[in-house]
Protein backbone atom coordinates (compact mmCIF):
# COMPACT_ATOMS: atom_id res chain seq x y z
CA UNK A 1 0.00 0.00 0.00
CA UNK A 2 2.86 2.36 0.80
CA UNK A 3 4.25 1.73 -2.66
CA UNK A 4 0.88 2.58 -4.21
CA UNK A 5 0.74 5.84 -2.21
CA UNK A 6 4.21 6.81 -3.40
CA UNK A 7 3.53 5.68 -6.98
CA UNK A 8 0.28 7.65 -7.19
CA UNK A 9 1.78 10.69 -5.45
CA UNK A 10 -1.21 10.72 -3.11
CA UNK A 11 0.43 12.86 -0.42
CA UNK A 12 1.29 15.65 -2.84
CA UNK A 13 -2.14 15.46 -4.44
CA UNK A 14 -3.84 15.56 -1.02
CA UNK A 15 -1.81 18.63 -0.03
CA UNK A 16 -2.70 20.38 -3.28
CA UNK A 17 -6.34 19.42 -2.74
CA UNK A 18 -6.25 20.80 0.80
CA UNK A 19 -4.85 24.15 -0.36
CA UNK A 20 -7.52 24.44 -3.06
CA UNK A 21 -10.33 23.38 -0.72
CA UNK A 22 -9.23 25.83 1.95
CA UNK A 23 -9.05 28.73 -0.50
CA UNK A 24 -12.47 27.79 -1.88
CA UNK A 25 -13.99 27.70 1.59
CA UNK A 26 -12.42 31.04 2.46
CA UNK A 27 -13.85 32.57 -0.72
CA UNK A 28 -17.33 31.30 0.14
CA UNK A 29 -17.19 32.56 3.72
CA UNK A 30 -15.79 35.93 2.65
CA UNK A 31 -18.60 36.26 0.08
CA UNK A 32 -21.43 35.71 2.58
CA UNK A 33 -21.44 39.29 3.96
CA UNK A 34 -21.69 40.66 0.42
CA UNK A 35 -24.64 38.39 -0.37
CA UNK A 36 -26.40 39.40 2.87
CA UNK A 37 -25.79 43.11 2.28
CA UNK A 38 -26.92 42.97 -1.35
CA UNK A 39 -30.05 41.08 -0.31
CA UNK A 40 -30.89 43.60 2.39
CA UNK A 41 -30.27 46.56 0.09
CA UNK A 42 -32.38 44.96 -2.64
CA UNK A 43 -35.44 44.91 -0.37
CA UNK A 44 -37.90 47.63 -1.26
CA UNK A 45 -40.90 49.04 0.56
CA UNK A 46 -43.08 46.88 -1.67
CA UNK A 47 -41.22 43.80 -0.45
CA UNK A 48 -41.81 44.79 3.14
CA UNK A 49 -45.49 45.46 2.53
CA UNK A 50 -46.00 42.30 0.49
CA UNK A 51 -44.07 40.07 2.85
CA UNK A 52 -43.85 36.96 0.63
CA UNK A 53 -41.70 38.97 -1.79
CA UNK A 54 -39.19 39.65 0.99
CA UNK A 55 -39.17 35.98 1.95
CA UNK A 56 -38.52 35.01 -1.68
CA UNK A 57 -35.52 37.35 -1.91
CA UNK A 58 -34.08 36.15 1.40
CA UNK A 59 -34.76 32.53 0.40
CA UNK A 60 -32.90 32.98 -2.89
CA UNK A 61 -29.92 34.40 -1.02
CA UNK A 62 -29.98 31.46 1.39
CA UNK A 63 -30.17 28.98 -1.50
CA UNK A 64 -27.27 30.76 -3.18
CA UNK A 65 -25.11 30.33 -0.07
CA UNK A 66 -26.26 26.72 0.42
CA UNK A 67 -25.50 25.98 -3.23
CA UNK A 68 -21.99 27.37 -2.88
CA UNK A 69 -21.34 25.20 0.18
CA UNK A 70 -22.74 22.18 -1.65
CA UNK A 71 -20.47 22.81 -4.62
CA UNK A 72 -17.55 23.09 -2.23
CA UNK A 73 -18.56 19.85 -0.52
CA UNK A 74 -18.18 18.01 -3.83
CA UNK A 75 -14.48 18.74 -3.54
CA UNK A 76 -14.46 16.20 -0.70
CA UNK A 77 -15.25 13.51 -3.24
CA UNK A 78 -12.04 14.48 -5.05
CA UNK A 79 -10.10 13.96 -1.82
CA UNK A 80 -11.62 10.52 -1.43
CA UNK A 81 -10.58 9.70 -4.99
CA UNK A 82 -7.02 10.77 -4.19
CA UNK A 83 -6.91 8.80 -0.96
CA UNK A 84 -8.35 5.67 -2.48
CA UNK A 85 -6.21 5.80 -5.60
CA UNK A 86 -3.85 3.61 -3.59
CA UNK A 87 -6.70 1.09 -3.20
CA UNK A 88 -8.31 0.94 -6.67
CA UNK A 89 -10.99 -1.60 -5.65
CA UNK A 90 -12.74 1.03 -3.57
CA UNK A 91 -13.36 3.53 -6.39
CA UNK A 92 -16.65 2.03 -7.65
CA UNK A 93 -18.11 2.45 -4.17
CA UNK A 94 -16.98 6.08 -4.02
CA UNK A 95 -18.63 6.75 -7.39
CA UNK A 96 -21.88 5.14 -6.17
CA UNK A 97 -21.81 7.20 -2.96
CA UNK A 98 -21.32 10.40 -4.97
CA UNK A 99 -24.24 9.55 -7.25
CA UNK A 100 -26.45 8.69 -4.27
CA UNK A 101 -25.56 11.98 -2.53
CA UNK A 102 -26.38 13.90 -5.71
CA UNK A 103 -29.78 12.16 -5.99
CA UNK A 104 -30.61 12.82 -2.34
CA UNK A 105 -29.60 16.48 -2.62
CA UNK A 106 -31.68 17.06 -5.76
CA UNK A 107 -34.71 15.27 -4.27
CA UNK A 108 -34.56 17.28 -1.05
CA UNK A 109 -34.09 20.54 -2.95
CA UNK A 110 -37.10 19.80 -5.17
CA UNK A 111 -39.24 18.89 -2.15
CA UNK A 112 -38.17 22.07 -0.35
CA UNK A 113 -38.96 24.26 -3.37
CA UNK A 114 -42.37 22.59 -3.82
CA UNK A 115 -43.24 23.10 -0.17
Amino acid sequence: MRQNIQKEGAIGQAYTWFQGALSGLKAIVMGIPGIVISTITSLTWDDLIILPNAFIKVGKAFLNIAGQFTSWAWILIDLLKILFSAAPGVMPYIAEAGAAFNTIWKTQLVLWVIW
